[in-house]
Parts: structure tokens; C-alpha cells; sequence
């Protein structure tokens, strides 16, 4: 009886420990208790300070911890600092965090590694987890103070004697130094660079403050190279003088791209001196002959994400069989290549060349102000905004300024300030201060030289509001708005949204496209059809969803992440398209099969509101492996399918599923969606079952972050399997076998959202 009287004292006395009030002293946490990961663990390290730009971050109710050798931090305490002053919110629906920091939209999800940041995956190495102090009521969303560091551009110092994590703000550095040494350069202020003011807060139709003209129409601001520099600049035309020597015939054997140097390039090799090499720009291609040469290279070669090329073809040219041509595809016209020869004419090398620029000029005309840039072309341009003060900066990637830094007062409609620098090794800034928000427009863009001209808004009584996400509001409207007979329309793989307002409300919100550029959103265009509607369409940076709401005596359309508004999210893909056909046997083409199959799908889709579903295409285009990845990842899936169709020999026939492997045991697995689309398929369709098959290295399986498969459901090099793949009512049976998977799969693994 004793014992059994004392062991229930140790059980008393434990839990009156597990649960007592914690006592911090100074870096020392005396009994502290954490829960995460579905456990309790007792913290036996020492707590971390946290210090932003010489500043102690309060962290309130969860202190920063130290857990796997990695230093965690609570979210919302650290990015809503003074010295951070971002914005986070929580959706508890999703168990997703939400950060607005200036240009930036980040989206963390509890317990998975790949954050998004504008869109684009960032991993980390240890994922945000939701940990509790089991004295307080909440958990807190905590991440790597790496991921900080990583995405917000903030060095990184530890004091291992006070366990001190110390962040500083790279940007407290101007890089955009202004030399006091020229007469017409005015000091900047000292509030740092021009990234280091607010994010934009907002945008409205408020019209200029100075009626046109003004002092600037007759005092333009002009800044030019000097007369030695203009010679230095080799000619625009990309002409290069390429001696020609005899040699013997040689062979053209690769094509190699290589990103060592300071220039990206590519490297045509030969197995002997290249004799002669003539070329030409036309079209946005470079032509290149090399006459006295054979060629042993691939007839195409495509690219899905180099930054200089779509492809390269090659070929013996047909008028001089002794020639070989190869043709670079160029993703715009702006860029400018040089080639040359090496030493010994064995490699012809192909190089990125940065546009010079020479002039800028801030005039006026009888629309405002305007900004003339020459030696560059616009599609290089980069424009966004930001707020305190309010100004544009304007970025000319691969530019190389010869009016160094620069800048000046200026008494426009608008502007009030410019000012210029060589703002990175190839990157050229331009930043125009303004009173008030200025729409403007790339009007003029011929040859070497991009106009900007800044203008009065055609929009009225519309606000853009930069909150953790973006919020349109239709303001002083007098005249309601019908709220029913809506329509929307996601081109999310444009990223563009279409709402259709049932009146014409022209006279209210004018037309015209609000520039807004913040990271988030890049326009907002109103427009009035030929049917009497208003249309609102906007261009953002993320694939959003939309919805008109009644907020009070406003208007307002507020951006939805997808998971936020469906219970079931899924993204099919139709494998191939556009110029890849995928196999090709017995008068079928894989891409066209695939499409008819998931249009079939579509239908039966189209008619069950329960699930949410995103494609790839729809159409015969060409997305890359990485766009098609990008739609399920940014959209967040709650699972991907991948539809295609086999080739091999003419005996293998039949279905087989495609995984990625996983040992995961309580949720969708990759194996356990393959398990039941094969299931399906076999049962549906009769088709021989080859079972599932695991693949590592499969790029669509290996990108997406949710489970995926890729379905082959026959063979076309199989004249049985053929002839099922051309029966229109085999493809809709098949389609159906899809549907019934997705249904099951959604019923055996909700999303409790």
C-alpha cells in the first residue's frame, strides 16, 4: 500500500513539473516544455536572442530555440518587427503563413520544406512547424533563421558566448553612392538606397498635382557620354571581324553552353581550324555558316529555361552541301551576341554582349513627362514601384551604363527627382521620384532606344490596396453595382484574371490600366466590351483567385489563394504538345491522344463542382516540364496527374502507372495514388496490368511537391492497343476511369480543409 502511495506521489509531482510556470533566466530556460510534431519534448539547450540592425526582437510567447542543430524562430514577432515591417498572416483553414515584405509574397506551409517566394519554390532545410510552450494557450509558426536570411537578403552573425543570432539588413549599404565631385549631382538623402524605402502601399486614380506644362518642358534633364566613350563602343550591328584562313574540311561535332565566365555563352567545337564563318541577325535568330565543314550535330536542340535561347537547329545547308548552318533561336530581339573565333579556330564561341547606354533624357511633351533611354531596347526593361516617397524604378538588365551615377531635381508634372547609377555589373537603374502616382506607358521602342512616358490615369475611383494579399476596392460609387450575373475567369496559366461586371460602369471607373508592379500584381485594365459589361482584368505574379465582395458601403475584389476557397484541389496534365508530338507510331501522334483523353475528362469534370481542377493545356501548346510543375506546385495541388501514352516494341502492350517513391505512411502517398488510378484504369478499360512502376528521375514526378503520377495507358508501337487508342469510345471509357479515380482518391485521403 505504501508503495503504491509514493508512486503516486512521483506521478503528481511529474506532472505538476511537466506543467508549471516556466522561468527564464536570462538565456536559460529552466524547465521548458515544447510541443511539436505531435509530441512533448523537454528543452534541454539554451534559449536564443534574436537581434535585428543592433535591436532585440521581443519574441512574446515563444522564444527562439535551438532544435536538430538549427535555430528556430517565431514568424510573425520576427517579420513584423520595426526593423522588418512586413506583414504576416494565418490562415488556420490551410495551415498556411502569408508575408508581404516589400516586392516579396511568401507562402510557408507547416511542415513542408518548399516555401514560395513570388511564386517560385524556395526550400528549406528544415520546415515551419507550428511548436507551443505547453504554458501557453497557442502555438507559434516558427522557421530557420537560414530561410531569413536566404530570402530577405539579411546577413547572419552568431555570438556563441550570449547565443545571440545578430541580423543585419544588407541593404542599410547604399549602393547607389553619389560622386559629390561633379557639379550637377545633388547628394542623395540619407534614408539609404532606393530599395530601401516602403513597399508599395497602394495605388489610386488621383490626378497630378501641376497642370501641363511645366519648368521641365524647357529644362529637360540630359546626361550623355562623352565623346571618347562613344567611340569606345564597338558597332550595333553585332558585326565582328572574322578573318578567313584555308584549312582542310573540318567536322562541327558539339555545341556546349557554358556559364564559367563573366558572359554566358555557347561553344561550337570542331575537330580541325574552322576555315571561314559568316552570319547574320534576322528575325530575333542568328544565322551562322560554316562553309567547308560537315556537321555531326543534332538537327534541334530546345531549351525550356536558358535566358538566351529557345533552341538551336542545324543542318547541311542545302545550296552548299560543303557548309554547315546553324541557327540560334533568340528569346527576344534585344539580345546581342558577339562571336568569335579561339586561338587555334577550332572553337567558335557565341557570347552574351550587354547593351550599352549612352543618352538618357527627362523631358516633357504634351502628354507629361517622359523618360528617353538609348543604347537598350524595352524588352530588357524591368518597372516597379515603391512608396515613401513615392517613385518608379526602372531596371535595364544586361546594360552596361556609360553615364555612371548620376542625379537631379526636376520640376515635371510628375517627377521631381531622377537619378541613375550602374546599380550591379550588368544591371542599369533608373529611379524617378514623383508627386503623386503617375500611370505610365513604354510608348517607343525602335532600335537602340526605349521612351517611358509618364501620364495623367484614365482611371477613376479605384484603389489598390498592398495588403498580405491584394484588395481592389471600386470606391465613391454612387451608382450601385449589380453583384449578381458575375462572371470569372482564371487564365491561371497566364496568371491573368478576367471579371466581367453585368453593367457599364465606364462613367464611373473611366478605362484605361492601372500600373501597379509590386511584386504581386502588375496591372489592373478596365475596359468596356461590345455587350455593355465592364471587364476588370488583372495581371499578377501568382495565380490567384478573385471574388467581388460587399464590404460595408464598398466594393471590394480580394485575391484567394486556391486552397483557400476549394476543399479538393487537382492539376492534370495532357503529356506533350506543340512542337513535341511525344511518340509517333501507326498514324497517332502521343500528344494528340493525350489531349482527347483528358478533354474527355473534362467533360465529366466540368459537371462535378466538388472538385477544383487546373490544367496544364488544353489546347495543342508546348508548356516546358518546369511550367507544368510550377501550375500544381504555386496552385498547391492536392494531387497531379500526368496522362500519356507508351512506345517500345511492337509486342509490349498494356497500362502501367509511374511514381515517385515514398515511405510515408498516414497520407496520399505517390505509390498509393498509383495504386488506385492503375486499379481503375485496368478494371475499366480491360487493358493488360503492367503494374506500377517506380521512378526517381522522372522530372514531373521528381518537381512536384504533392503526390503525382504519370498514367501510360497504351502503347502506340501496339497494333492492338492502337486500335483501341483510336476508338473515341475507349478514350471516353478511359476518361471515366480518371474520374473514378480522382473521386476515390479524394474519398480514402480527404483534405479536411
Amino acid at each position: 500500500m505504501m508503495k503504491r502511495f509514493l508512486s503516486l506521489l512521483v506521478l503528481v509531482a511529474l506532472i505538476i513539473n511537466l506543467f508549471q510556470v516556466n522561468v527564464f533566466a536570462g538565456n536559460q530556460a529552466n524547465e521548458l516544455y515544447l510541443e511539436y510534431d505531435r509530441n512533448v519534448h523537454k528543452y534541454d539547450n539554451r534559449l536564443v536572442t534574436v537581434v535585428i540592425n543592433e535591436k532585440e526582437v521581443k519574441t512574446g510567447d515563444m522564444p527562439a530555440v535551438i532544435i536538430g542543430n538549427r535555430t528556430l524562430v517565431p514568424v510573425r514577432e520576427i517579420f513584423e518587427s520595426e526593423a522588418v515591417g512586413a506583414k504576416v498572416e494565418w490562415n488556420s483553414k490551410t495551415e498556411e503563413v502569408y508575408i508581404t515584405y516589400r516586392d516579396q509574397f511568401i507562402v510557408l506551409a507547416i511542415n513542408d520544406k518548399t516555401a514560395y517566394v513570388n511564386g517560385k519554390p524556395h526550400e528549406l532545410d528544415v520546415p515551419a512547424k507550428l511548436i507551443r510552450d505547453l504554458n501557453k494557450d497557442h502555438p507559434k509558426t516558427m522557421v530557420p533563421i537560414r530561410f531569413i536570411s536566404e530570402v530577405l537578403g539579411f546577413d547572419v552573425d552568431w555570438d556563441n558566448s550570449s547565443y545571440t543570432a545578430m541580423l543585419t539588413n544588407a541593404d542599410l549599404v547604399v549602393d547607389m553612392p553619389i560622386e559629390p565631385e561633379v557639379p550637377e549631382v545633388i547628394e542623395p538623402d540619407s534614408e539609404g538606397d532606393d530599395l530601401d524605402g516602403d513597399k508599395l502601399e497602394g495605388i489610386s486614380g488621383d490626378g497630378a498635382n501641376k497642370t501641363l506644362p511645366t519648368e521641365l518642358r524647357n529644362t529637360p534633364v540630359q546626361w550623355s557620354a562623352t565623346k571618347d566613350q562613344m567611340e569606345s563602343i564597338s558597332s550595333n550591328n553585332n558585326s565582328i571581324a572574322l578573318t578567313s584562313e584555308n584549312h582542310p574540311e573540318t567536322k562541327i561535332t558539339d555545341i556546349a553552353y557554358d556559364t564559367s565566365g563573366t558572359q554566358n555563352r555557347f561553344v561550337v567545337k570542331a575537330t580541325s581550324a574552322i576555315s571561314e564563318v559568316k552570319y547574320t541577325l534576322w528575325e530575333g535568330k542568328l544565322v551562322i555558316d560554316i562553309p567547308r565543314s560537315v556537321s555531326g550535330l543534332k538537327s534541334e536542340t530546345k531549351y525550356d529555361s536558358n535566358p538566351i535561347l529557345t533552341s538551336i537547329r542545324s543542318s547541311q545547308y542545302s545550296s552548299n552541301p560543303n557548309t554547315t548552318r546553324i541557327v540560334f533561336d533568340l528569346k527576344n530581339e534585344s539580345i546581342k551576341l558577339d562571336v568569335s573565333l579561339n586561338k587555334n579556330r577550332t572553337e567558335l564561341v557565341v557570347a552574351t554582349s550587354d547593351n550599352i547606354i549612352h543618352d538618357i533624357l527627362l523631358g516633357q511633351n504634351d502628354q507629361g513627362d517622359y523618360i528617353r533611354v538609348e543604347g537598350v531596347a524595352a524588352p530588357d526593361m524591368n518597372i516597379f514601384r515603391l512608396s515613401n516617397p513615392d517613385r518608379v524604378v526602372i531596371d535595364f538588365e544586361n546594360t552596361t551604363s556609360l553615364i555612371g551615377t548620376k542625379e537631379s531635381q526636376a520640376s515635371g508634372q510628375y517627377v521631381e527627382k531622377i537619378r541613375t547609377a550602374q546599380f550591379e555589373e550588368t544591371k542599369t537603374r533608373i529611379v524617378v521620384e514623383t508627386d503623386g502616382q503617375a500611370d505610365y506607358e513604354v510608348v517607343k521602342s525602335s532600335g537602340e532606344e526605349t521612351m517611358i512616358q509618364f501620364k495623367e490615369p484614365t482611371y477613376e475611383n479605384i484603389e489598390y490596396k498592398n495588403e498580405t494579399k491584394p484588395v481592389i476596392a471600386l470606391e465613391h460609387v454612387d451608382v450601385p453595382i449589380e453583384m449578381s450575373g458575375i462572371i470569372y475567369d482564371n487564365d491561371y496559366r497566364n496568371k491573368t484574371f478576367h471579371i466581367t461586371l453585368a453593367g457599364n460602369y465606364g462613367n464611373v471607373f473611366g478605362k484605361g490600366s492601372v500600373k501597379v508592379h509590386d511584386g504581386l500584381i502588375e496591372t489592373i485594365n478596365i475596359s468596356q466590351n461590345s455587350k455593355d459589361q465592364t471587364q476588370i482584368t488583372i495581371k499578377s505574379n501568382f495565380i490567384y483567385e478573385y471574388r467581388v465582395e460587399e464590404v460595408g458601403d464598398k466594393i471590394e475584389i480580394k485575391a484567394y489563394r486556391p486552397k483557400e476557397l476549394y476543399n479538393k484541389i487537382v492539376v492534370i496534365d495532357a503529356g506533350h504538345g506543340g512542337r513535341d508530338p511525344g511518340a509517333v507510331a501507326n498514324g497517332l501522334q502521343e500528344k494528340d491522344v493525350n489531349l482527347k483523353m483528358l478533354l474527355y475528362l473534362k467533360n465529366l469534370l466540368d459537371a462535378d463542382t466538388s472538385v477544383k481542377v487546373y490544367y496544364t493545356r488544353l489546347t495543342d501548346t508546348f508548356p516546358s516540364l518546369q511550367d507544368r510543375c510550377d501550375i500544381a506546385n504555386e496552385i498547391g495541388a492536392d494531387f497531379f496527374i500526368s496522362i500519356h501514352n507508351n512506345a517500345f516494341n511492337a509486342s509490349e502492350n498494356g497500362t502501367e502507372t509511374l511514381y515517385f517513391p515514398s515511405n510515408v505512411q498516414d497520407k496520399l502517398t505517390s505509390p498509393k495514388l498509383a495504386q488506385i488510378f492503375q486499379k481503375n484504369i485496368v478494371a475499366y478499360t480491360g487493358m493488360k496490368d503492367r503494374g506500377l512502376k517506380q521512378r526517381e528521375n522522372l522530372y514531373l514526378l521528381k518537381n512536384t511537391i504533392m503526390p503525382a503520377v504519370l498514367v501510360e495507358v497504351g502503347f502506340l508501337t501496339n497494333v492492338n492497343d492502337v486500335a483501341k487508342l483510336k476508338d473515341e469510345t475507349f478514350l471516353k471509357t478511359t476518361a471515366s476511369a480518371l474520374y473514378q479515380s480522382i473521386l476515390e482518391t479524394f474519398s480514402t485521403y480527404p483534405t479536411k480543409r
